[in-house]
């Protein structure tokens, strides 16, 4: 079974019989009227965790179990995560805790994959900075401050890619000034610049120098010196030259 928080409820309006798809390297759990759903899950979790372990030169080993929920209405029922669920949540929707993921379909199969590579890309990024064992999270997690626009800009731009779209918003980001302020910046705001700024590292330095970048961070428990180390440039001056 897995971890339940306790404290907080949500109310359920019906119950969940789960059963689960075995694999190797992953666990998919799915309830009354999810098998089909759970079944394209697995082709496209497997799909997605090889891209990412190419981009991030990262092979993840733990077993990772899926909740799949059939609906947005079911997932919110869940108590999975409650009260860890703002500092895990993947743009308001997509719970995750330590090796769970919770997914939920809202008819759209290609933002089911949008978000699967989200939860893989969130969970890859936390093992390379913090380590992988209990003792490993503790002692990173005191001496690492990872700032919001550089974890969760870089899901973003690894689970979304860069579109027109993105364009726009950066156009409004550079007109209201928010670079100026970058590691003032928090929640959305924040995702959305750091998103554009990784998309700019990418195209300027090519996506080999992400794993580097995330490498020299742990090791050097900086950003900043991180950017140096590996661009050779510093981080407001690549916010510049922008």
């Amino acid at each position: 079974g897995h971890q339940m928080d306790f404290g907080k409820n949500r109310l359920q309006y019906k119950d969940f019989i789960w059963t689960y798809l075995d694999y190797e390297r992953y666990r998919v759990y799915s309830y009354q009227g999810g098998i089909e759903l759970s079944k394209y899950v697995s082709v496209s979790f497997t799909k997605q965790l090889a891209m990412l372990e190419k981009r991030l030169d990262y092979q993840y080993d733990d077993k990772i179990n899926i909740l799949v929920y059939n609906n947005q209405n079911d997932f919110k029922q869940s108590n999975l995560g409650l009260s860890s669920e703002e500092q895990t949540n993947i743009g308001g929707v997509t719970r995750i805790i330590g090796d769970k993921i919770s997914l939920f379909f809202n008819g759209s199969l290609t933002e089911l994959d949008q978000q699967i590579r989200a939860t893989l890309a969130e969970l890859m990024i936390t093992k390379i900075l913090y380590g992988g064992n209990a003792r490993e999270v503790v002692r990173n997690s005191a001496l690492l401050n990872i700032p919001v626009w550089f974890s969760q800009g870089l899901v973003k731009y690894l689970s979304e890619g860069w579109t027109s779209y993105n364009d726009n918003i950066l156009y409004d980001d550079i007109k209201n000034d928010h670079f100026s302020s970058f590691n003032k910046l928090s929640g959305r705001q924040a995702e959305q610049t750091g998103h554009a700024l990784w998309y700019y590292i990418s195209s300027t330095f090519g996506d080999a120098v992400i794993p580097n970048l995330l490498y020299m961070t742990r090791v050097s428990r900086n950003p900043d010196n991180a950017f140096i180390y590996t661009l050779g440039v510093t981080l407001p001056n690549i916010i510049f030259d922008q």
